[in-house]
């Protein structure tokens, strides 16, 4: 070969490899490793231990091969769209509710540091890919759709931004990623009034007057362009666990529905339960108790029917933390800045139990 052929090439191969360390890192070859880069691995977790998980049927949990997006940024960029890297895809190795390492999905969609550049990251769940069909990410904008209630963890929109300020370590270590829900979640506890001549056995409802769709801002975390009210149907889940007492004291009940919902003034919303003989009951949300549905938090009632409404009812709001019957009603679970950017409200006071 000649040897001003021979010294060209290895021009090309020394400034390729310049380029990658340098400058941008988001072209580096696949055999980033041998020029000492290592790609970032990102460990899902609160880091005041409190954890906000994917949601499943089944519970709350990561499952191995869930999909995240995430942004790597200057620490001090406000633009998500002058980034380092956008939307890769990194995808859960395990089951499990919290410290779960998060791997890119192929070496194409690996992220790097940039030298001693501080960093942050911004991280959503579940992951969607670029482009201009209905259901992907465009201009870094998420659209929300709760229409399918069975698809529970495809519609429960996570977010995170806490990762602030990282550096390059040796030996390297996982970036934590809190993530928190951006949408609310409703759960009903249903019985029948003892004596009453109700079968709810496979009653269903639905929630009128919510909207169903919107947009999230994956840059300042904001919801807006809310699509017009809709009637959702809610997923049952069925028999409440044994312990599941109302708050006045009454008895065990018999099924459970629940909804993710886009946090929203409630503003007449209503649910209906239709029995498998066709009669209708229906019950206006309080509004004085629930002015707003509030993001990242669970409301949870208890109702009862007789006749052709509900009779009682008692309930309460608290945070959407490991989906369970907490007594902590005022745990936040995402900062508090994120919660009022998302929907502007005055922060609520904790329900009390309704007296009728």
């Amino acid at each position: 070969m000649n040897k001003y052929l021979s010294i060209f090439f290895i021009y090309l191969t020394l400034s390729g490899m310049s380029a990658c360390i340098n400058d941008d890192l988001s072209n580096c070859p696949a055999d980033t490793y041998s020029y000492n880069l290592v790609p970032i691995d990102f460990l899902s977790g609160n880091l005041s231990t409190l954890t906000a998980t994917r949601t499943n049927l089944a519970g709350n949990s990561w499952i191995a091969g869930d999909s995240i997006g995430i942004y790597m940024l200057a620490d001090t960029q406000a633009n998500i769209s002058i980034n380092y890297y956008a939307n890769r895809k990194y995808i859960a190795s395990a089951n499990g509710s919290s410290n779960i390492t998060f791997n890119y999905s192929t070496i194409e969609q690996a992220i790097y540091y940039k030298g001693n550049t501080p960093l942050r990251f911004i991280a959503y769940y579940p992951y969607r890919q670029f482009g201009y069909d209905e259901g992907t990410l465009n201009d870094h904008i998420y659209p929300v759709n709760i229409m399918n209630q069975e698809d529970t963890s495809g519609i429960d929109l996570m977010y995170s931004r806490n990762a602030r300020a990282h550096v390059q370590t040796d030996p390297p270590t996982p970036v934590k990623l809190q993530f928190g829900h951006v949408l609310s979640k409703l759960r009903l506890h249903v019985r029948k009034k003892p004596g009453a001549d109700i079968d709810i056995s496979g009653a269903t409802s639905i929630i009128n007057g919510v909207p169903a769709t919107a947009y999230f801002q994956l840059e300042d975390s904001i919801l807006s362009h809310f699509g017009t009210s809709q009637s959702i149907a809610m997923y049952g889940t069925g028999t409440p666990p044994p312990n599941t007492l109302a708050p006045n004291g009454t008895g065990a009940y018999d099924t459970t529905y629940q909804a993710i919902l886009i946090p929203h003034a409630v503003n007449g919303s209503e649910i209906q339960f239709t029995t498998q003989d066709n009669r209708l009951f229906t019950w206006p949300i309080p509004e004085d108790y629930i002015p707003t549905f509030e993001a990242g938090k669970l409301y949870t009632f208890w109702l009862t029917l007789e006749g052709e409404t509900v009779v009682d009812y008692s309930g309460y709001k608290s945070s959407w933390n490991d989906d369970l019957e907490d007594t902590n009603f005022e745990t936040p679970l995402i900062p508090e800045d994120i919660i009022d950017m998302i929907l502007a409200h005055d922060n609520g006071k904790l329900l009390k139990e309704i007296e009728k």
